[in-house]
């Protein structure tokens, strides 16, 4: 290739990398992936939210702008959420990284953290909305993050669960301070 032909596709990664963002940002704003007319550069809060997005997760511009659209709506339906509304939108705000996840990891982690807290499904997606970083803790660390709750306060198991109920927060620390 000619010398000449780099400043294009520079140019093409560019517009690239900006339609991902503007697309990006639209899910965090309302749920709304597809383009809705114009050039797609996106503007207002989507510039913003997708900026900060991809500051806690870079890898979600290399998805194409549909598989980050198909996540989405996997997640929306995981949770039992209309994909635009507005408490997924707030809740991938906070943890954009869900975005990277794939379903079947999200669904198993569902089924870890309900097993680990003894919580039904309902109570569970209730906690997964407090706490979205629930959903991106490594297999079996809920278990084992309970059971060092468990042993530092002298607590039984549905105590301890209920203690993680009402404050899911204790989920996001280390097992090591908990142990403590």
């Amino acid at each position: 290739a000619a010398s000449s032909d780099y400043p294009l596709r520079d140019v093409y990664k560019r517009q690239t990398l900006r339609l991902r963002a503007a697309r990006l940002g639209r899910l965090l704003v309302c749920g709304g992936g597809t383009d809705s007319g114009g050039d797609g550069s996106g503007g207002g809060p989507e510039v913003a939210l997708a900026s900060a997005a991809v500051r806690r997760a870079p890898a979600l511009l290399t998805y194409h702008p549909e598989t980050l659209v198909l996540k989405h709506a996997s997640l929306a339906r995981l949770l039992g959420l209309p994909p635009r509304a507005p408490p997924l939108a707030r809740l991938l705000r906070r943890q954009p990284l869900l975005l990277a996840l794939d379903s079947a990891g999200l669904e198993r982690r569902v089924a870890q953290l309900g097993a680990a807290l003894g919580a039904p499904r309902g109570e569970l997606l209730r906690l997964v909305h407090a706490q979205p970083s629930l959903l991106t803790l490594a297999p079996g660390s809920a278990a084992a993050k309970a059971a060092a709750l468990r042993g530092a306060l002298g607590l039984g198991a549905p105590e301890a669960a209920a203690l993680v109920r009402s404050n899911p927060s204790l989920l996001t620390l280390s097992s090591g301070t908990l142990a403590r």
